[in-house]
């Protein structure tokens, strides 16, 4: 159980496709890694500047991230972060990918870090 053994917050990096506004896959997802999802809020627009109002003053279990540049992934998990529970899990869509090559890039330089847990 991932979320049960984590002594530090997960992060995910990997490779794989959500279809846009079909948030079935990720819920699915989610269940797998065992981050139980009863309340999920999805927004379109530029996290956290534009929609990171929706969902001030909470806590996450499990985060999706799927942003194709560098400064975007960056923006996002630096909001995230401190709003993670412990154990939490954090995605970044696009991680392999090599039209996406900032993603890589955020999360490489993540790995360089020992807070955290990959």
């Amino acid at each position: 159980n991932l979320m049960l053994e984590a002594e530090r917050p997960l992060i995910l990096a990997v490779v794989g496709n959500i279809i846009s506004n079909d948030h079935k896959e990720l819920l699915e997802f989610a269940e797998t890694l065992v981050a139980p999802v009863s309340i999920t809020t999805m927004a379109k627009g530029v996290f956290p500047e534009e929609t990171g109002q929706l969902i001030a003053g909470k806590r996450f279990k499990f985060a999706h991230i799927d942003v194709d540049v560098y400064q975007g992934s960056r923006d996002a998990f630096e909001w995230l972060w401190p709003r993670l529970v412990e154990g939490g899990i954090i995605v970044f869509d696009d991680y392999g990918s090599a039209a996406t090559q900032g993603v890589r890039v955020f999360v490489d330089e993540l790995q360089n870090r020992n807070d955290y847990f990959f």
